[in-house]
C-alpha cells in the first residue's frame, strides 16, 4: 500500500515537473504605446514588476516583460511601424488621443492582438470598442470630440437636444483642439459672453491642455466667481492640474472614475505617495490594465493550443492564441485588485469603473487656500447622484456654494444718521465705532452670514446719488463703484425708516 501511494506521489511530482518545464522557457511580452507626456515610464516598470513580475499572478516559471512605443501626437503611423518591427507580443495596451488608438486598434484587429485603449480625449467608443479592443475609461461617459468636426457638431445637438428636453436651455462653442486653446481666436470674447448671457452652469469637454487653458482664460474673463460651476470630464487631468488654475472660493469640479478611497499595501506598492493631489485616475486604470492583460495570459496559459506570440506584419500572420486571451479578458468579472474591482461590460465593451466621482474645489475659510475633495458619487446604471459633502445641515456636491462669508472681514460703508447710526468714534482712515440700529442689523448679518465686519465713514459723508458727466455715484454707493479702501469697500450699507408707516428699510450693497 505504501509503495503504491509512494509511486502515485512520484508520478504526481513528475507530471508537475514536466508541466513546469515544458513552459518553463516562455517569456510573454506585450507592446505600451503612449504619446509623449501622458505617462510616466516609471509608473510602466512598477506596474510589471510589483504587480505582475513580483506576484502570484504570471504562473511560475514565466514572466512578462513589455516594449515601450512611446511617439508624439502626430506620429500614429510611427507607433504602428515601431509595434510592427517588434516580435513575439501577446498584447497591447494603448494610452492617448482617440486617433492614435484609431490605428492601434487597426493593427490589433489585423494581427488578432488584443487591445486595452486607456483614451485620454473624448472618443467615440462605439467606434473604439469593436474586434480585439476594450477600452478602459477613465470616466464612464466617453462621447465624440476628437472625430471628424461633422460627428461633433452632431453629437453637440443631442447634447443641447437632450437637455432642452429636460427643460436646460444651453450655449455651445467648441475650441480648435488642434492648438492650444489660448491662442485660439475669440476664446475670451465666447467667455465673456457668457457673463452677459447669465450662464452659471458650465460643462467642459477638452483635452487636458486645452481644459486647463480654457479655465484659465476663464478666470481672466471673471468666469470663475463662487456664481458660476464648472465641471470638467477627466481626460487625463489630477486634482493638482485643476487647483493650479482655480481661484479661492471658485466652484470647479472634476468628474472623473474612482481611484480608491484608502492608501492599501496594494496601492502603496505601486502608488506610494497615494495621498498626492498629482495623482490620476488614468494612472490607476493603466495599472489596472495591466493587470488585467496578465491575468488573462496567464488563465490563457492552460488552455489546450496556447502559443507564445507568434504575430507579424510583414508577412502579415495573426496570432493564433489572441481570440484565446481576448476571450479571457472579456470574461473578467470583479477581480479584485486589491485597489478595487475590474471587469468587463459586455453591453459598452468597457472594462466598468467601479463608480464615477466628483472631486471639487472647497475652501474652509475665506482665506483659507484652496483644495480638491471627494463631494458626490453617480451611479451610471441608476442615474443616482451621492451627495458627500454637508456643510450646515446641506448636502453639495460644489462644497464651494454660497453659503455664508466664510469668515471673511467685510468694510460696510455707512454715513452718519442720528439715531439710526450714531458714530463715537472716527479714526484717521475713516474707519468708526458706532451705534445704533444700523450695528445692530450688521451683528444680526455677521451671526447669520459667517462674517466679520469693519465700519467706514463715506469720505464725502454722504451715502450716494449721480453726479454730473460720471458714471460714479458720490459718497458710499461711488467708493463701492471705485472700489476705494481703507481696505476694499465691501458693502454700502444704510437704513431708512418711515415714521409714517412705522417701517424700516436696510440697504444693502454687496460686491
Amino acid at each position: 500500500m505504501k509503495q503504491h501511494l509512494s509511486t502515485k506521489l512520484l508520478n504526481l511530482l513528475s507530471l508537475i515537473w514536466t508541466l513546469t518545464e515544458s513552459t518553463s522557457a516562455l517569456g510573454l511580452k506585450v507592446a505600451i504605446i503612449t504619446e509623449a507626456g501622458n505617462l510616466n515610464s516609471s509608473l510602466i516598470d512598477v506596474a510589471f514588476a510589483r504587480r505582475v513580475n513580483y506576484n502570484w499572478r504570471v504562473l511560475q516559471g514565466h514572466t512578462l516583460s513589455y516594449v515601450h512605443v512611446n511617439v508624439s501626437s502626430c506620429s500614429s503611423h510611427q507607433a504602428v511601424r515601431t509595434v510592427c518591427s517588434e516580435s513575439g507580443l501577446s498584447g497591447l495596451i494603448g494610452v492617448g488621443s482617440c486617433s492614435l488608438l484609431d490605428e492601434v486598434s487597426s493593427l490589433s484587429k489585423s494581427l488578432q492582438l488584443p487591445l486595452i485603449a486607456l483614451p485620454t480625449g473624448l472618443c467615440d467608443s462605439a467606434r473604439l470598442s469593436k474586434d480585439m479592443t476594450i477600452v478602459a475609461a477613465t470616466a464612464r461617459k466617453t462621447s465624440s470630440l476628437q472625430p471628424p468636426p461633422s460627428l461633433r457638431t452632431t453629437v453637440l445637438q443631442s447634447l443641447q437636444s437632450s437637455l432642452s428636453s429636460a427643460g436646460v436651455s444651453s450655449l455651445t462653442f467648441r475650441v480648435d483642439d488642434t492648438v492650444n486653446a489660448s491662442v485660439t481666436p475669440d476664446l475670451v470674447h465666447h467667455l465673456k459672453r457668457l457673463v452677459k448671457k447669465k450662464v452659471f452652469k458650465l460643462l467642459l469637454f477638452a483635452s487636458p491642455r486645452n481644459a486647463l487653458s480654457v479655465l484659465r482664460l476663464a478666470r481672466e474673463a471673471a468666469v470663475m466667481q463662487q456664481n458660476y460651476f464648472w465641471l470638467v470630464l477627466d481626460t487625463g487631468l489630477s486634482k493638482a492640474d485643476v487647483l493650479s488654475v482655480t481661484p479661492a472660493n471658485a466652484n470647479v469640479a472634476l468628474l472623473r472614475g474612482s481611484v480608491f478611497t484608502e492608501c492599501t499595501a496594494a496601492v502603496m506598492d505601486v502608488f506610494p505617495q497615494c495621498q498626492t493631489d498629482w495623482l490620476r485616475t488614468l494612472d490607476a486604470r493603466f495599472v489596472d490594465a495591466v493587470e488585467a492583460m496578465a491575468k488573462a495570459l496567464n488563465d490563457s496559459l492552460l488552455d489546450p493550443g496556447f502559443s507564445p506570440g507568434n504575430a507579424s506584419c510583414a508577412p502579415l500572420r495573426h496570432w493564433t492564441s489572441g481570440s484565446t486571451v481576448l476571450n479571457r479578458l472579456m470574461s473578467i468579472s470583479d477581480y479584485d485588485t486589491q485597489r478595487g474591482l475590474i471587469s468587463f461590460n459586455s453591453l459598452t465593451r468597457h472594462f466598468s469603473s467601479q463608480r464615477v466621482e466628483v472631486v471639487a474645489s472647497y475652501n474652509e475659510l475665506w482665506s483659507s487656500p484652496v483644495s480638491m475633495l471627494r463631494s458626490a458619487q453617480f451611479d451610471a446604471s441608476s442615474g443616482a447622484l451621492s451627495k458627500l459633502f454637508r456643510y450646515k445641515g446641506v448636502s453639495l456636491a460644489f462644497p464651494n456654494t454660497f453659503m455664508g462669508f466664510k469668515n471673511q472681514t467685510i468694510v460696510a460703508c455707512t454715513p452718519e444718521s442720528d439715531p439710526m447710526t450714531v458714530f463715537k468714534k472716527i479714526y484717521a482712515n475713516n474707519t468708526v465705532e458706532m451705534t445704533g440700529m444700523t450695528l445692530d442689523i450688521l451683528e444680526y448679518f455677521a451671526d447669520r452670514m459667517d462674517f466679520r465686519f469693519v465700519t467706514k465713514n463715506p469720505d464725502d459723508g454722504s451715502w450716494g446719488a449721480p453726479q454730473p458727466n460720471s458714471k460714479y455715484y458720490t459718497g458710499c454707493v461711488g467708493e463701492l463703484q471705485r472700489g476705494v479702501r481703507c481696505s476694499m469697500i465691501d458693502m454700502a450699507f444704510t437704513v431708512m425708516a418711515s415714521t409714517e408707516i412705522n417701517s424700516v428699510f436696510v440697504l444693502v450693497w454687496i460686491v
